[in-house]
């Protein structure tokens, strides 16, 4: 089942963000915005990083710390539209003063995927003209067998994807997007600060590098104008409940016991009702 909320097709918009700090300041700053977000953290471990995973709808954002050359080091990321929607708090750091590094930054864009594609014909024409190309099938219960073509290096500081995407259960996109690493992702992310429109010009800079007349003829046009449109994910009947639940009756909970149970009488017979209903599933 698509995840619930409102997925945007033609525009460019960030994707996933990696940045780094050795200041605890840089902690302080994004543990403050991930609590405001998630009240429900799970662990996480990436590498030799260790720290919290807060999961949403729009995406999923991660706080964590571990060590280099012999200091604590910070290090957070974030996926999907949560990404974008949180870019102008990563900007903010440059007002702060936070000192900071983007280490991974991936610019997109999403189309409807067009009818006449055809993904392996594509690879193969690609192929003629590129080095490095790579082609993986995934497979999707509804949608069938959906196709990620690979440009370049994964491990340089370049990298382009252009895959098929499931954005609700009877719509599926394509999408066009460049990863970028080290130095590029910083230099990248400290231009778009000064100009909004460079995550545009990078996207189109990818798309022309490709010398491929039928992904210009079904890209530009939706880079170039930047004009999204939005598409509405399904929700089965269970989320809403859970996110109404959650939403709505835990603050309730929460207030009831905090103000009114002096004595943990209260706090005592939730926990019951609580084991009672596990016992009983």
């Amino acid at each position: 089942m698509v995840k619930s909320g409102i997925i945007k097709t033609n525009a460019v918009e960030i994707d996933w963000f990696t940045i780094t700090s050795f200041s605890y300041r840089f902690f302080e700053y994004w543990d403050n915005v991930a609590r405001e977000l998630c009240k429900e953290r799970l662990d996480a471990k990436q590498m030799q990083y260790i720290g919290n995973e807060y999961k949403l709808d729009t995406g999923t954002l991660r706080t964590m710390k571990g060590h280099q050359r012999g200091q604590q080091h910070w290090l957070v990321t974030c996926s999907g539209q949560l990404a974008h929607m949180l870019i102008d708090l990563v900007i903010g750091m440059y007002d702060e003063d936070i000192p900071f590094k983007c280490t991974r930054l991936d610019i997109q864009c999403t189309i409807e995927r067009p009818k006449n594609y055809d993904s392996m014909a594509l690879m193969q024409a690609m192929s003629e003209r590129k080095k490095n190309i790579s082609y993986i099938r995934s497979g999707d219960k509804k949608a069938g067998r959906l196709a990620t073509i690979g440009v370049g290096n994964r491990a340089s500081q370049r990298y382009i994807r252009i895959y098929e995407k499931v954005l609700a259960d009877d719509f599926i996109g394509l999408r066009l997007e460049a990863e970028y690493k080290g130095g590029l992702a910083n230099n990248v992310l400290r231009d778009f600060s000064l100009d909004s429109t460079v995550l545009k010009e990078c996207l189109l800079h990818e798309l022309l590098k490709m010398k491929s007349k039928w992904m210009e003829k079904a890209f530009y046009m939706a880079i170039d104008a930047n004009q999204p449109r939005k598409i509405s994910g399904k929700v089965d009947k269970e989320s809403k409940t859970k996110e109404w639940l959650i939403s709505s009756c835990l603050p309730v909970l929460e207030r009831i016991v905090r103000d009114h149970d002096n004595n943990g009488e209260l706090a005592q017979l939730f926990l019951d009702i609580i084991n009672h209903a596990v016992q009983g599933k």
